[in-house]
């Protein structure tokens, strides 16, 4: 390409290289907007893994699966905050390399590196929001679970009982309804 031709691409190299460098940035926002989620259903979890298990008398198979269904949505929520290797832009490698490039090559490089980094974070961000929407999926099944297993508490005999002490399950009902 001659330096004419170079010349004449420029604005349109830059115009692609601006844009390459705010939809990257638009990228690890979402990552980062993804990490503050995981981070709060990660502490709903534990709490409400906490409130279930500080119930009496809850029904022992529906607790037993919401616990499931909790730790599932936990392992997942942890699986979305690890480590994970996103591209970026090496500094030096890029001033030792295009330096002294002409304005038009570096451009050019730089638009094509950004493009295959892009690529590639995308893929990682994607499986990242697929387990934070299965672990919030996993949270909801649980938290149904639980709020089942509290309303049909059992007693110490496996039997089902009133949720308010004192009461027979249709006290107070009558077939025209309450009282």
């Amino acid at each position: 390409m001659t330096p004419e031709e170079q010349a004449q691409r420029l604005p349109t190299l830059s115009l692609i290289n601006t844009e390459l460098t705010g939809r990257l940035a638009r990228q690890s926002t979402a990552g980062a907007t993804i990490d503050t989620k995981t981070v709060f259903l990660l502490g709903f979890l534990a709490t409400a893994a906490q409130f279930l298990a500080a119930q009496k008398g809850v029904q022992p198979v529906l607790a037993a699966a919401a616990f499931l269904a909790y730790a599932i949505a936990c392992v997942l929520a942890v699986s979305v905050l690890r480590l994970e290797e996103y591209q970026d832009l090496e500094p030096r490698a890029v001033l030792d390399t295009y330096g002294r490039a002409p304005e038009g090559e570096l451009l050019l490089a730089l638009a094509a590196t950004r493009a295959t980094m892009f690529e590639h974070n995308a893929a990682l961000h994607r499986r990242r929001a697929t387990r934070w929407t299965v672990s919030l999926v996993s949270a909801g099944v649980g938290i149904a679970l639980s709020s089942a297993a509290i309303v049909m508490q059992t007693d110490s005999h496996g039997e089902r009982v009133s949720p308010v002490p004192g009461s027979s399950p249709s006290a107070g009902v009558s077939p025209s309804g309450p009282h």
